[in-house]
């Protein structure tokens, strides 16, 4: 019942964000349908392909942080897995996808439930602090905050409050977990401790290639409706937007995303009509494509819905518990046993 409640509720938001975002702006139907009938299929094709690269460097990241876990983990079954839960995040609620990636990684390696969760959410968080970083910088521009400083020294300043933030976070962490020593704080200070760790230099390697890439299909994308738009200029704007969808308001990003491209675009003189069909491409290219590959591939090796019901007890019955040695915890392999 709740599921369904909070499907409802995202439903009700996604569609009051709309309607809203159509009463305020001058939408002109002729000049959105007559923008579709002129769209470039050759760039709007090579920006799929951006799509499958990203996915790629993502799998393979995350296949190195379990290596550094202490645990081998096919590169190829990383991107299968990566692939299946790119779908399975769509078509469910919450970030279940997250969780089939742990099923996968289980049936792969000698790994424990809860050290493979950390390989999970520690590689989440790569992509959220990179988003940060990127998003701080970001609001200085549109703000103005540091205005007439280069690019450079923009995301420089930047990149010293994220890591300055993180060096914070995982200082309080390391104080609560002698004070109260429980599972869930444990837990956020082992994932910490995998992004900070002189250990992932490489992950953060391919973190910032695999932005690179999404960036560039991006500025493809612009190209497939004939608007020229700088490199830079798609960082700032879509680095709001990414954090913009992190919320958990809506369905498939639906609102959020189209009311927040209707105004970053706009500052850049690009009409209504030409942000929200832009909005639709990136619609078609990041979710439906990644997720129609993604369908592919759990039509081969069909996921087991009950068993990630199941891993979601797991988690909450683990963190109820409220105390435990994770650092030793994370160590000890099962065997694809079903136990944490």
């Amino acid at each position: 019942m709740k599921k369904y409640l909070h499907i409802s509720i995202k439903l009700i938001i996604t569609g009051l964000i709309l309607f809203l975002l159509f009463r305020r702006i001058d939408f002109e139907g002729k000049d959105f349908f007559r923008s579709f009938s002129q769209i470039s299929l050759k760039y709007f094709f090579l920006s799929l392909t951006g799509v499958i690269i990203v996915i790629v460097l993502k799998a393979i990241r995350w296949a190195y942080i379990v290596k550094k876990e202490g645990f081998e983990f096919n590169k190829v079954d990383a991107l299968l897995a990566y692939f299946s839960s790119y779908t399975i995040g769509i078509i469910t609620p919450g970030r279940l996808g997250e969780l089939s990636k742990v099923y996968n990684l289980r049936e792969k390696s000698a790994i424990r439930f809860i050290t493979g969760f950390i390989t999970v959410v520690a590689d989440r968080l790569f992509d959220m602090v990179f988003l940060i970083w990127i998003g701080i910088a970001s609001l200085f521009h549109f703000l103005k905050t540091f205005d007439g400083l280069t690019v450079h020294l923009l995301f420089g300043i930047s990149a010293i409050i994220t890591w300055v933030s993180l060096i914070i976070c995982k200082i309080s962490l390391n104080i609560l977990n002698k004070k109260v020593n429980h599972r869930f704080v444990g837990f956020l200070n082992s994932c910490l401790e995998i992004i900070i760790s002189y250990k992932s230099f490489n992950a953060w390697i391919y973190t910032a290639l695999a932005y690179f890439i999404f960036y560039w299909s991006l500025q493809i994308l612009f190209l497939t409706l004939g608007i020229h738009i700088g490199f830079v200029d798609v960082i700032y704007v879509f680095s709001i937007v990414s954090l913009v969808l992190l919320l958990p308001i809506s369905i498939a990003g639906f609102g959020p995303r189209e009311a927040s491209l209707v105004y970053l675009l706009g500052l850049y003189g690009i009409s209504d009509e030409i942000a929200i069909l832009y909005s639709f491409f990136q619609f078609l290219a990041f979710f439906v494509w990644g997720g129609l590959i993604g369908g592919i591939v759990l039509l081969f090796s069909p996921f087991p819905f009950r068993t990630m019901a199941q891993d979601v007890k797991k988690i909450k019955s683990y963190f109820k518990s409220e105390h435990t040695e994770l650092a030793n915890e994370s160590k000890t392999t099962d065997s694809k046993s079903s136990e944490l």
